[in-house]
């Protein structure tokens, strides 16, 4: 069993578990009906040799995460030291993730696929919902850094060179959302940093940014003068004033933090949160990544924000399935583990054996509870079965077709109402 441990149980937690050994866990007092609800706990130095062990001599149950959890131990103290904020603020941290997700879809249209591609397996194949999904779970900096980087290994070859600017913004954007609203504020912090923080805490609290905090930021850049006034008028107003800012703070190296945080806000504060101008994020993206990632993360917090009905609503879907919260003695909802990837891949035809729902695709879990979509190369799906994956709009069409080979085959020799065929025979003239 595992009772509740307290904090300075929890913080020796790791000491008191023997090198080479393994240790089981159970929510309840272990019996009959739940002993498949054992969580292993293995240290991380000896995963690879456990998923060798249970690979070769536990085959049954192949991949062995698809229905055992297995942690690192250095975790346990991860999850009993959680910040009890995060834990009651897992709906306003998914529906920031949902924002960022949607903003990184963009990115990548712009990384060579030409359109925009807001689908949900898409959003569940990006970075931010990794990395979102850590942070939400409560796992400290180590534990989200190590999810970043299997994220980038599982990912390949279907990332970039330049997935390593966004990898880097992404956590940079995350760390300031958190320390921003964990009800800190800006005590302890000073400069941009604490400016940043004021701006987020106004939009959790408020659903917009204050007067008060808009005339710092115009005194922080002189191309801001004005930017209250410009940003409360009309549309056109807005996006003449983004225009126009937006070349000089481009133009210079310097305090890229803060440059990037203000063309997100700009950016979000045009339509209120409205993602329909997320076009105008092509201008900057490249060269300010994070600036992407605030704008979807600004844009959410907007009290008229659309991020929950842009794109047919996908986006509320993606946040509705990172506010869940995590049950550690739960069944895992992946298909593999990243560690057990890790140790599978090493033998060739593995990965495309593993039985999963989708057929390009499998879902694997790079942390506890933090999950992800992996699609598969051509080659490996041809060997998980070789058949198209048809939508049902294709199917309708086959049965029409289908359906209309059919009457011709078994109707062409029978007569047909309203000389739907043309014959020699003229009609019967009506008395």
């Amino acid at each position: 069993e595992m009772p509740p441990l307290s904090r300075n149980a929890a913080r020796n937690w790791e000491r008191q578990v023997k090198p080479g050994s393994i240790l089981a866990m159970w929510k309840d007092r272990p019996t009959l009906d739940n002993i498949h609800c054992a969580v292993l706990a293995v240290a991380r130095e000896e995963l690879s040799d456990f998923f060798a062990f249970v690979s070769t001599y536990v085959s049954i149950y192949r991949p062995f995460t698809a229905y055992f959890r297995v942690i690192e131990t250095q975790l346990v103290e991860e999850f009993e030291l959680a910040s009890e904020w995060i834990t009651n603020n897992r709906a306003l941290l998914s529906k920031i993730a949902a924002g960022t997700s949607l903003a990184e879809g963009h990115w990548r249209s712009g990384e060579g696929s030409g359109k925009d591609d807001y689908s949900l397996a898409n959003l569940s194949c990006s970075l931010s919902n990794v990395v979102a999904g850590a942070m939400i779970a409560g796992y400290g900096d180590e534990s989200t850094k190590t999810a970043i980087k299997r994220w980038t290994r599982l990912q390949l070859p279907n990332t970039s060179a330049e997935s390593a600017a966004l990898a880097e913004a992404m956590y940079a954007v995350w760390t300031s959302i958190v320390c921003a609203t964990e009800g800190r504020r800006s005590s302890g912090r000073s400069g941009d940093t604490g400016l940043i923080g004021e701006t987020v805490c106004d939009l959790v609290a408020n659903g917009n940014v204050s007067s008060f905090v808009l005339e710092y930021w115009s005194q922080r850049f002189d191309v801001l003068r004005g930017m209250d006034a410009k940003m409360r008028g009309t549309r056109e107003e807005r996006v003449k004033f983004f225009n126009e800012a937006l070349p000089s703070l481009l133009d210079t190296d310097d305090h890229a933090e803060s440059r990037s945080f203000v063309v997100g806000l700009l950016l979000s504060m045009i339509g209120n949160g409205s993602f329909d101008h997320l076009s105008l994020a092509t201008q900057f993206f490249k060269k300010l990544p994070a600036g992407l990632i605030w704008f979807g993360a600004l844009a959410s917090l907007h009290a008229d924000s659309n991020v929950f009905t842009f794109k047919s609503g996908v986006a509320h879907r993606f946040a509705r399935d990172r506010s869940i919260p995590l049950d550690l003695f739960g069944p895992s909802r992946a298909d593999i583990s990243a560690a057990e990837w890790t140790a599978l891949s090493r033998s060739a035809g593995a990965i495309v054996d593993i039985p999963s729902v989708m057929n390009r695709a499998i879902v694997a879990e790079v942390l506890p509870g933090v999950e992800m979509l992996v699609r598969l190369g051509t080659e490996a799906a041809g060997a998980r079965g070789g058949i198209s994956t048809l939508t049902a709009e294709e199917v309708r069409e086959l049965q029409y077709y289908l359906d209309r080979a059919r009457r011709l085959l078994v109707d062409a020799g029978r007569p047909r109402q309203n000389d739907l065929f043309r014959t020699d025979v003229s009609p019967r003239r009506r008395r």
